[in-house]
């Protein structure tokens, strides 16, 4: 028989669970649903909208060295994703042509934008896709930021509540029909903000304000 005074293992409460824990739930239930409505039941069977199209027209036709129209729009940061995708196709052609002189780095350039143009879907899915993963991470880091930030300046009962604003804001999960093109700008600013409110700028170090002036470089 076990005596009265054997050890009991106490029983997890969700009360028991830590704010960070919440936190991380909060980032995973929101990035579910930006998943669910961007990849498997879009509203209306739409594949993509009208400013998804034109941020990845954008990235595309900088091929060609064209600027971007829309370089006083949030959505800008998603131009380059765009820009990277397409470059990276066009360097997948190259190297799956043989014997490519100087005129045909030209025509796989051409073909690359040709193919986007007859069906956007796959090269706008790709970027979902790394959007989705990018805003992922973005969030992530502020949760850390905001739950290693100085009591003093964000009292711990604020910081579970910070988190719930920051994955319900309206463009950057909650916008359906789909994962708006101007999430990552507003991802991007989130985390630079958290840094210059809740960051750890220790004297005499560089680190800290170089990433801050990084991501207002990429803003």
């Amino acid at each position: 028989m076990l005596s009265s005074s054997s050890p009991v293992a106490p029983a997890l409460s969700v009360a028991s669970l830590p704010s960070i824990t919440w936190s991380y739930i909060l980032v995973g239930l929101a990035l579910s649903f930006g998943c669910w409505v961007t990849f498997i039941h879009p509203p209306n069977g739409g594949y993509f909208t009208t400013d998804e199209q034109f941020i990845a027209d954008s990235g595309v036709f900088m091929l060609y060295g064209a600027t971007p129209r829309c370089l006083d729009w949030p959505g800008i940061p998603m131009v380059f994703i765009f820009y990277l995708l397409a470059l990276g196709q066009c360097l997948i052609n190259l190297f799956s042509t043989a014997g490519l002189s100087s005129v045909g780095v030209f025509e796989v350039i051409d073909k690359t934008a040709y193919a986007y143009l007859l069906d956007r879907v796959p090269m706008i899915m790709a970027g979902r896709v790394v959007q989705m993963l990018l805003v992922g991470g973005l969030l992530i880091w502020c949760v850390r930021i905001i739950h290693r930030a100085d009591p003093l300046r964000l009292p711990p009962v604020l910081r579970l509540p910070l988190v719930v604003i920051l994955c319900l804001q309206y463009d950057i999960f909650v916008s359906t029909p789909v994962i708006r093109p101007e999430a990552l700008s507003y991802a991007l600013f989130a985390v630079a903000a958290s840094l210059i409110l809740f960051g750890d700028f220790r004297a005499n170090s560089w680190r800290q304000p170089a990433v801050v002036l990084l991501l207002i470089a990429l803003l």
